[in-house]
């Protein structure tokens, strides 16, 4: 997972890719980066930045916490990419 497309979350972090990734104009690279994530192509409105978030959580059995805690287990799987 460690693609051109998924450098904005490795280099910064989950919580910042947030950002970077949110609103309508990324909502192309959302796509993209869900189907690296996945291997298929979904529509739009399955390609959100929380569709994102759950994919890769289920990726690395981050299941269990409080959404804080999940998002700091996700940002450290992230930064050994």
């Amino acid at each position: 997972m460690t693609s051109d497309t998924l450098k904005s979350i490795s280099t910064h972090g989950y919580a910042r890719a947030d950002m970077q990734m949110s609103g309508n104009r990324n909502k192309e690279l959302r796509r993209q980066v869900m189907l690296e994530l996945t291997g298929e192509k979904l529509p739009l409105a399955k390609c959100g930045i929380n569709a994102i978030y759950k994919t890769l959580c289920d990726a690395y059995n981050i299941t269990t916490g409080c959404h804080a805690e999940r998002e700091e287990r996700l940002t450290a799987v992230i930064d050994r990419w």
